[in-house]
């Protein structure tokens, strides 16, 4: 029997990035590409990523550093190794764990420079989904846009997301070279419908639009996922999750939340905690937070993959745009399924609403949900054969 070809998937799968929708969509392309009859495997990568300051962030950074450099002058030694082995081993413990359980199949793990010996092992190159394709946050995006794959070698994007509505971050020359790499492409496909439009008028080529990865799964997928969870289920159905990325703390929120619809208040993130000056978060297993989106009575959000999980366990819900991370990703989302009532500009915006007093029609969304999934597991297959 003819062994199936290996595909290598280059995504945001690093489990220090600390995401649940990251690994979710890893995951469910990973699993979608082996019941297409391939054999996945999870390109483990070594390459440090871009830091971008935000005025935003500048003084809490000061007083950190300060902070740092003053121990440092007591006793000797930098904390900022110590502190970050810290934050992976208290906020990416759940990560490694659903990495090692749901995704065996790893490259071996290469850097910068070595990245093009995969050529000798991976049949078929594949690039998203996520925003691989963001300037701004890719850690290095010629490789994200395939440089080092030879040029007989099958290379495709599955829903690779720019993050944003034009291709302005990049400078010039990296945008000349990303128009010749993106050409090399033997099929792109892209998850927002701005996508489509940057690939025609920016770089000249053809794309798809798709949907995100983790809706070519069932609901069914995830229940299982939750089922072997190794934790204490605690979790009732009488309060509404809040999942805000960029809030270490939602205290003042919750409680006006609390106060306005008598129900309790979940950051279903994690637990907050604060060592030397510096915050982390003890994040729940992704089982557990799974189950937090699906048993909660109403969901907030400013997260695109927690809004994905709230369309596929049928769940009511509201998302406030996050400005510094771009709402072109869940404009997208919530037009394909014709539900932007439920975007907010602002928590004040939100919390004059009362949209958790309204219910979604899913009766409707459940059949796009199926129409878009045959056409992105279609595009997926053919992507697969290059046919």
């Amino acid at each position: 029997m003819k062994e199936p070809k290996k595909v290598g998937i280059l995504t945001f799968s690093h489990t220090k990035n600390m995401n649940f929708g990251a690994m979710l969509q890893s995951y469910a392309l990973y699993t979608a590409i082996e019941r297409c009859g391939y054999e996945s495997y999870i390109i483990e990568w070594d390459i440090k990523k871009k830091f971008i300051f935000s005025f935003k962030s500048i003084n809490a950074i000061s007083r950190y550093s300060f902070l740092k450099a003053v121990i440092k002058r007591i006793i000797g030694v930098s904390l900022s190794p110590l502190l970050n082995l810290i934050s992976i081993k208290i906020g990416g413990s759940t990560f490694s764990e659903f990495s090692k359980k749901y995704l065996p199949n790893k490259t071996i793990k290469v850097t910068k420079n070595s990245f093009s010996k995969l050529n000798n092992s991976i049949d078929i190159f594949v690039v998203g989904s996520d925003q691989v394709w963001r300037y701004k946050s890719c850690p290095d995006i010629k490789i994200f846009f395939l440089d080092f794959v030879e040029d007989e070698k099958i290379k495709f994007a599955y829903a690779a997301s720019f993050g944003i509505d034009k291709w302005n971050e990049a400078p010039d020359d990296i945008t000349h070279e990303v128009s010749q790499l993106i050409k090399r492409f033997n099929r792109i496909s892209v998850r927002e419908d701005k996508g489509v439009d940057i690939c025609s008028s920016t770089f000249g080529v053809n794309a798809t639009q798709v949907l995100d990865p983790t809706l070519l799964l069932e609901k069914s997928d995830y229940e299982k996922i939750i089922n072997e969870g190794n934790f204490i289920d605690t979790v009732k159905s009488d309060f509404i999750a809040v999942m805000l990325l960029d809030s270490i703390s939602n205290d003042n929120f919750n409680k006006k939340l609390t106060s306005i619809t008598q129900l309790s208040t979940i950051n279903i993130k994690g637990v907050d905690l604060n060592l030397i000056g510096r915050q982390f978060v003890k994040f729940n297993s992704i089982p557990h937070w799974l189950e937090m989106i699906q048993k909660a009575h109403f969901i907030v959000t400013d997260s695109f993959h927690c809004a994905v999980f709230c369309l596929i366990f049928e769940k009511p819900f509201a998302v406030i745009i996050n400005k510094e991370r771009g709402s072109n990703r869940l404009e997208s989302l919530l037009s394909l399924f014709k539900i932007n009532d439920v975007l907010f500009e602002s928590k004040e915006e939100f919390l004059n609403s009362k949209i958790w007093m309204s219910k979604i029609n899913y009766n409707t969304i459940n059949k796009k949900i199926k129409e878009e999934r045959i056409k992105s597991i279609q595009f997926l297959n053919n992507a697969l054969k290059n046919e």
